[in-house]
C-alpha cells in the first residue's frame, strides 16, 4: 500500500476498534469534526482525478478519429461519439449502477470489521454483472439498430454499430475494474486507484494513436486502443495486489461461490436500486439532447447544448469526489455502529458540496465568454453558450448537490428511496417542465435548461428534508443486521 494512504487507513481502523468497544458499551464518543474534515479530503481529491481520468476514453476516441484523413471524417467522428453514448446510457449505466451495491456493503461491513466479507461481495458482484454483460452485449453488438430505431443518420449509425463491436471487449475488464476500485474504496485506498487509471489513460493513448495512424484498422484501430486501455486496468490492479500481499490477504480468502451466490439477492437489492438512480439521471440528461435536436434551429441548439453538457460533466466531476468520500465514511460509521460521527459526516459532506458550488458558480459566470472558446470557435455558439450559462449554473449547483446526497444515501443504504425520488423529479416533473418552457412556451434552449433545473431543484430540497429526518441510530443498527448475513 502507498505511504499516503496508511494514515488515513491507520485512523480508520482505529475507530473500528474503537467502534467495537462502544458497541459492546452501547455509548459513542463524539466525533472530531477536524478528523473528519482531513479524512473526507484524502478520500475525495484522489477520487475526483480518478474519475475525471476514466471519463477521457470517449473523447480519445473522437479525438483519435477526428485527425484522420479523408471526406467522411465528420461521419466518422460522430459514429465514436456516438458509439460513446451507446456505451455511456446501456453498458456502463447498468454494470456500474449495479456495481454501486459495492459502496454500501463493502464500506458497512470494513467499518464493522468483517474483512472476509468484502471478498465474498466481490465475488457476488462478479456473478451478477457476468448475467448483466448478456443483455449489455447484445445491445452493444446492435448498436446500429438501436441507433437507426431512435432517428439516427444510416451512415453514423453504421459506423458507430462496428465500433461498438470492438469496444464491447473492453467492457468485462471495465466491470472488474469497477468492483475492485468500489472494494478499495470502502478501505479508504483511493491513491492506487487513481494511479491504475492513469496507466489506463497512457495505453488507451498509445495504443489507439499507432492502430489509428499507423495500421490499416484506421478507424477502428481508435476503438482497440480503448480496449487495450480497459484491459490495462484490472491487469495493473493485480499487479498492485502482487505487491501489497498483505492487505490483500485480509480480505481475499480465495474463490467461496456458494458464500457469494448466497449474497446475489442482497447485493440485487441494492445493486438494482443504485442502477436505476444511476441510470435516470444519465437518461434524463440524453433527453435534454434529443430535446435541443427538435428545437427551431436545432443544428445550432444541438452545438450549444453539447457545449453545456460538458461544462457540466467537469462540473459535477468536483461534487462527485465528495459524494464517495462521504459515501465510504458514513457505510464505515454505520458499520461501525457509530450513528453520530455519520451525521456529522452527512452534514460536513454537504457543508464541502456548498462551498465548492459557490466557487464553481463563480469561476463559470466569471469566466462565460472565455470559457466555450475551450471547446468551439463559432462566435454565435459562443455568445449563445454564454447566455445560457446563467441558466446552466443553477442547474449544476442542485445537479451537483444531489450527487452528493446519492452518495449519503448509498452509505445509509437506502437507494431506493433515492431512486424513486429521481424518477419523480426528473421523469414527473423536469422534463415535462422543460418541454413546457422550453418548446412550448417558445424559450429556446434556456427553457429547457431553465425547466429542467426545476426538477432537480425540487429532487434536492425532498433529499434534504430525508437526511434531516433520517433516524441515524436506526440505520446503525440495520448496518449492523446486513453484515451479519
Amino acid at each position: 500500500m502507498s505511504n499516503e494512504s496508511q494514515p488515513l487507513n491507520a485512523a480508520v481502523e482505529t475507530s473500528v476498534d474503537h467502534s467495537t468497544l462502544d458497541m459492546k458499551a452501547e455509548t459513542e464518543m463524539t466525533p472530531c469534526v477536524r478528523k473528519e474534515i482531513s479524512r473526507m479530503f484524502h478520500l475525495a481529491w484522489p477520487v475526483f482525478l480518478a474519475y475525471q481520468l476514466e471519463t477521457l476514453p470517449g473523447p480519445i476516441c473522437v479525438a483519435l478519429v477526428g485527425h484522420l484523413q479523408g471526406d467522411d471524417v465528420s461521419v466518422l467522428v460522430d459514429a465514436a461519439y456516438m458509439s460513446a453514448t451507446v456505451t455511456n446510457v446501456t453498458a456502463l449505466a447498468i454494470g456500474f449502477g449495479l456495481a454501486s451495491a459495492m459502496d454500501t456493503l463493502c464500506s458497512q461491513a470494513y467499518g464493522a470489521g468483517k474483512m472476509d466479507k468484502l471478498g465474498i461481495y466481490f465475488q457476488s458482484g462478479l456473478i451478477v454483472l457476468g448475467v448483466a454483460l448478456v443483455p449489455i452485449s447484445l445491445l452493444s453488438w446492435h448498436a446500429e439498430s438501436v441507433l437507426l430505431f431512435f432517428g439516427q443518420d444510416p451512415a453514423i449509425s453504421k459506423y458507430a454499430g462496428q465500433f461498438s463491436r470492438v469496444t464491447i471487449f473492453g467492457i468485462p475488464f471495465l466491470f472488474v475494474y469497477e468492483l475492485i476500485k468500489k472494494l478499495q474504496q470502502s478501505q479508504n485506498i483511493v491513491l492506487p486507484m487513481m494511479y491504475v487509471a492513469c496507466v489506463g489513460v497512457v495505453v488507451n493513448v498509445v495504443t489507439g494513436f499507432c492502430l489509428t495512424y499507423y495500421t490499416s484498422w484506421g478507424f477502428l484501430g481508435a476503438a482497440v486502443g480503448r480496449v487495450c486501455g480497459s484491459v490495462a486496468l484490472p491487469l495493473t490492479i493485480v499487479a498492485y495486489f502482487h505487491y501489497d500481499h498483505a492487505t490483500t490477504s485480509t480480505w481475499w480468502r480465495g474463490f467461496q461461490w456458494r458464500d457469494a451466490c448466497s449474497h446475489v439477492g442482497l447485493f440485487l437489492s441494492l445493486g438494482v436500486p443504485s442502477m436505476t438512480m444511476l441510470a435516470v439521471s444519465w437518461w434524463a440528461f440524453c433527453a435534454l439532447g434529443f430535446l435541443a435536436g427538435i428545437l427551431p434551429n436545432s443544428v445550432h441548439a444541438v452545438s450549444v447544448n453539447a457545449v453545456l453538457g460538458q461544462l457540466l460533466t467537469l462540473n459535477f466531476m468536483i461534487y462527485l469526489g465528495i459524494s464517495v468520500a462521504s459515501n465510504v465514511l458514513i457505510g464505515n460509521a454505520l458499520g461501525a455502529n457509530q450513528p453520530q460521527r455519520a451525521r456529522l459526516i452527512a452534514r460536513l459532506g454537504l457543508t464541502a458540496g456548498g462551498i465548492s458550488a459557490a466557487i464553481m458558480a463563480s469561476l463559470f459566470l466569471v469566466g462565460r465568454h472565455a470559457i466555450p472558446y475551450l471547446f468551439v470557435s463559432d462566435p454565435l455558439t459562443i455568445e449563445h453558450v454564454a447566455t445560457a450559462m446563467f441558466v446552466m449554473v443553477p442547474l449544476g449547483v442542485f445537479d451537483g448537490m444531489n450527487g452528493i446526497c446519492e452518495g449519503i444515501f448509498k452509505g445509509m443504504g437506502l437507494q431506493t428511496r433515492a431512486a424513486v425520488i429521481n424518477i419523480l423529479s426528473y421523469y414527473a416533473f423536469g422534463l415535462p417542465m422543460a418541454y413546457y418552457i422550453g418548446i412550448t412556451c417558445g424559450y429556446d434552449l434556456e427553457g429547457v435548461w431553465l425547466g429542467f433545473s426545476l426538477g432537480t431543484t425540487a429532487c434536492f430540497g425532498i433529499f434534504i428534508a430525508m437526511i434531516q429526518s433520517t433516524d441515524w441510530p436506526v440505520l446503525a443498527k440495520l448496518a449492523q443486521d446486513r453484515v451479519q448475513l
